[in-house]
């Protein structure tokens, strides 16, 4: 079933891909090949795109716009989907490019885990106080197909729950275990 749904999936990448590319002045944002223009692609199968010339892109809206938009530890523009959401209908680039994000890290997600049986590590106190989920981050995983291919192993089941103050009946949980005091 998995390898059902990623060749459902590849179409749509190469479409956004393409999508992005027949944007003005985006001829060069994704690596290819010299003699065969096919695109050079990264060990899961996604496009390389060129980051350089995308956080170019990026950063000329932004000043065309008046858009505040945060800068990495390095001094670069973000490029995180959180960052320029909320501006998706400023340019059809940021829209584009945030649909070509998120097929890509779905279409990653079934090449590195496409195994029988997905561990997930979580960590219940990071620095914030929140959990997170890595290795798979099934806590991100899209709605529809790719969450339906995840079933419990015979014998057990899912709960699904909502974490809306889960996070913080955990944190005393575990402060009540390691210090035997909470509040």
């Amino acid at each position: 079933r998995l390898q059902e749904i990623r060749d459902e999936e590849e179409p749509k990448l190469r479409d956004l891909a393409c999508q992005l590319e027949s944007l003005p002045g985006m001829e060069g944002v994704f690596h290819r090949y010299k003699k065969t223009g096919e695109y050079r692609r990264t060990t899961s199968g996604v496009p390389r795109k060129k980051d350089k010339v995308i956080r170019g892109h990026l950063q000329e809206i932004a000043d065309t716009h008046g858009l505040k938009i945060p800068r990495t530890e390095s001094g670069l523009i973000s490029t995180a989907n959180d960052d320029w959401e909320s501006h998706r209908g400023v340019d059809p680039f940021i829209g584009d490019y945030l649909d070509y994000k998120e097929q890509a890290k779905t279409f990653e997600f079934f090449d590195k885990y496409g195994q029988p049986r997905i561990h997930p590590k979580y960590r219940t106190t990071v620095r914030t106080g929140r959990t997170s989920c890595s290795s798979p981050n099934i806590q991100q995983l899209k709605r529809g197909k790719v969450r339906q291919i995840i079933i419990p192993s015979p014998g057990k089941v899912f709960v699904i729950c909502d974490y809306s103050f889960i996070e913080l009946v955990t944190l005393a949980a575990y402060c009540l275990f390691r210090f035997e005091y909470s509040l």
